[in-house]
Parts: structure tokens; C-alpha cells; sequence
């Protein structure tokens, strides 16, 4: 999947629904990589706007890493996850 680069003010962002099955799996992800983050809850609908400036879809989630990398899609977290800090399995 294309990704696309943003300036975020150094920490690591999960951009979420608070109650989606897909932002949970990434959320539980980056819990068991120990990796520091925080998580920026949108709003269904509205959410429309601040995605289209991060990311190249309008779904959750989507991770901002530290250098400003966007990865979008649990799936896709999850695999960049395992490449980036290869030290704890994630799990599937």
C-alpha cells in the first residue's frame, strides 16, 4: 500500500475510532511491541477531513510513526510493526 509522509510533532499517533475491532487490533499491536503512543480519536463522518491531510484513504487506522510515515490498515500496522522492531512477535 502507497504511504505517504507527515510532519507530527515527534510522537507516535494511532488515529482511531474508539470502538473499532480494527483500531483495537492495532492498539493491542504497538501494547504488545511496548511501543509509546498516542491515540487521536476521531468522530465518524467528520473524521473525513483530518484523514484526507494524513492519509492517502479516509479509514482507521492509521499510525504515524516518529519520521512521520503514515501506514494505514491494522494489517498493514501490524506488518510494519514486525519489520521496524522485529524483538517481540506481534500477534495475528
Amino acid at each position: 500500500m502507497p504511504r505517504k509522509r507527515v510532519k507530527i510533532g515527534g510522537q507516535r499517533q494511532l488515529y482511531q475510532f474508539r470502538h473499532s475491532h480494527f483500531s483495537e487490533k492495532a492498539r493491542w499491536a504497538l501494547d504488545h511491541k511496548g511501543l509509546a503512543y498516542a491515540c487521536v480519536s476521531l468522530t465518524r463522518g467528520p473524521h473525513i477531513r483530518q484523514e484526507k491531510r494524513i492519509a492517502l484513504e479516509p479509514t482507521v487506522p492509521v499510525l504515524i510513526e516518529h519520521d512521520g510515515t503514515v501506514i494505514q490498515d491494522s494489517t498493514a500496522i501490524i506488518d510494519h510493526l514486525e519489520r521496524a522492531y522485529p524483538e517481540a512477535a506481534s500477534p495475528r
